[in-house]
């Protein structure tokens, strides 16, 4: 028994090394050759290439385990090898079985990893326009535009198996046939795209809502995504994309919509105030959402007779009458100047706003106009023009005069100066609330009536009398009194001016 078990072993070790010989791969997995490639790619071809040889050796591992066990059962039947010997090989055999089922495993998973360096979207269009309610609109055109000849690279070859027993031992699930147009394509797809909007350089969300969520984009495949512009003046964004395991920011330049020729003409203050005499200044934007040539010219309706206005350039300050938009220019930056005139009348009222409208009119359209004429708002919005509702309210001025006939007197000892003075409202609306006091000399005293003057109407005057009592025992010599004011006009303070009184006192001349 013992001469005819050894014959046995010696014979397994024979087909052992026979066995061990024929699952040798034909040849060496050859490095990829350097075709213009990415360095990404190169990279990843040399992963794959690590995960087919880890596959191969424990291929070969597993058929070398599944002929010893084979042989082994045979052995068994034979009554030369033992129970515990037969499981042993058993037990060998399906953990090469479990490593190479980890290392397929292994392979394909390194290779789907690789689609994410051939999924791409490419941000196809980026557009701004203008609702009628004046918001501004961003339409965001994403398309799958995966690379398929690079995701063929990875996924299309076959694991063919070196030999029939290989599938014979292995089974079939190590065979991964090459995949059909429509699966590759499907693996293509790109699932739950978190889009959003912000500013140019990354920071702060400008896209109302802040974010937008893509179900599924297949390959090939467009979506256009609407986003309201929270930042209106944005003429550059970023438009920040999350899908797999990727975050990305595409910073792109907005475009102009073809077809709404009409500019839009906002305003950063639309109602202001101003003094009589003076003037205000209007901040405008004439956005145009198309990319063609374009000429407007600038003017203004319903605004008083009485008032002037001008339209300058704000970077250069250059007087304007019309504005051309160069081919893919959006935006001119314009100054409104209205000038009030000196005097209220009874269609430049004090405090009641006057409504009128800036137009950037299509030179085709500018002959309508009929000069002077004040038009209704529904008029006024059947133009087709830019157009930008504003406001204007002018204020009255206030400015106070104090007058006297005479700052210097001269008076003797145990004498008093009497004097009037004349307040003068010569501003342009009510003074409230004049108050008139002196500064004396020490222990010189003062009447003053009336000391107030609750309201002084514009063009109106009062007179105040005065008087000046020195004391007892007054040295002779020159005194000064000053006359202070003060006085609201609007619940605003009135810049006024002192007025000196001079006093010079002598001595009294003694009669004999």
């Amino acid at each position: 028994m013992k001469r005819r078990k050894g014959l046995w072993i010696g014979v397994i070790c024979l087909v052992l090394s026979f066995a061990k010989g024929d699952a040798q791969p034909e040849g060496r997995a050859s490095a990829p050759a350097d075709t213009g490639k990415t360095r990404q790619q190169l990279l990843n071809e040399l992963r794959l290439n690590k995960a087919r040889v880890e596959l191969e050796a424990r291929k070969n591992d597993l058929i070398s385990k599944g002929r010893e066990r084979e042989i082994a059962r045979e052995l068994f039947n034979e009554k030369i090898y033992t129970l515990k010997e037969l499981n042993e090989t058993q037990n060998a055999y399906q953990e090469a079985e479990m490593k190479y089922k980890q290392a397929l495993l292994t392979l394909r998973e390194t290779r789907l990893n690789f689609l994410k360096d051939a999924t791409h979207i490419s941000v196809m269009e980026a557009k701004k326009y203008v609702l009628s309610d004046g918001r501004r609109m961003v339409d965001v055109t994403l398309s799958n535009n995966s690379n398929v000849s690079e995701a063929q690279t990875y996924l299309s070859e076959s694991l063919a198996p070196a030999s029939e027993d290989s599938l014979k031992v292995a089974g079939p699930e190590e065979a991964d046939a090459p995949m059909s147009q429509e699966r590759l394509a499907s693996l293509l797809d790109i699932p739950n795209i978190i889009v959003s909007i912000s500013q140019a350089k990354g920071g702060a969300i400008i896209g109302k809502p802040y974010d937008q969520i893509v179900p599924s984009l297949r390959l090939g495949e467009k979506k256009t995504l609407t986003f309201q512009l929270l930042q209106e003046e944005a003429d550059q964004i970023a438009i920040q994309m999350a899908y797999l395991d990727v975050a990305e920011a595409v910073p792109v330049v907005l475009e102009a919509e073809s077809s709404q020729s009409i500019p839009v003409v906002e305003a950063t203050q639309f109602s202001q105030e101003a003094d009589l005499g003076q003037s205000a200044t209007y901040a405008l934007k004439v956005e145009r959402f198309s990319s063609g040539r374009a000429a407007f010219q600038l003017t203004v309706v319903n605004l008083p007779q009485q008032i002037t206005y001008s339209f300058t350039d704000a970077g250069s300050n250059a007087r304007l009458s019309q504005i051309n938009f160069r081919q893919n220019e959006t935006s001119h930056n314009v100054s409104l100047m209205v000038y009030l005139p000196e005097r209220a009348d009874e269609k430049v009222v004090m405090d009641r706003p006057i409504a009128f409208y800036a137009l950037a009119l299509p030179l085709s359209e500018a002959g309508r106009l009929e000069g002077g004429r004040v038009l209704s708002d529904s008029e006024v919005e059947a133009f087709k023009a830019g157009k930008a509702r504003l406001e204007l309210v002018p204020r009255g001025v206030g400015k106070i005069e104090v007058r006297a006939v005479n700052l210097y007197h001269e008076i003797k000892t145990g004498e008093d100066v009497s004097m009037e003075i004349t307040v003068h409202n010569e501003g342009t609306r009510r003074l409230d609330n004049i108050r008139i006091r002196t500064n004396m000399p020490p222990s010189w005293q003062s009447s003053i009536q009336p000391d107030v003057i609750p309201a002084l109407l514009a063009a109106k005057e009062e007179v105040v009398k005065l008087r000046f009592v020195p004391p007892s025992g007054v040295d002779v010599g020159d005194y000064e009194v000053q006359i202070q004011t003060q006085a609201l006009a609007d619940n605003r303070p009135v810049q006024t001016q002192d007025k000196t009184v001079r006093i010079h006192v002598s001595a009294r001349t003694n009669l004999i």
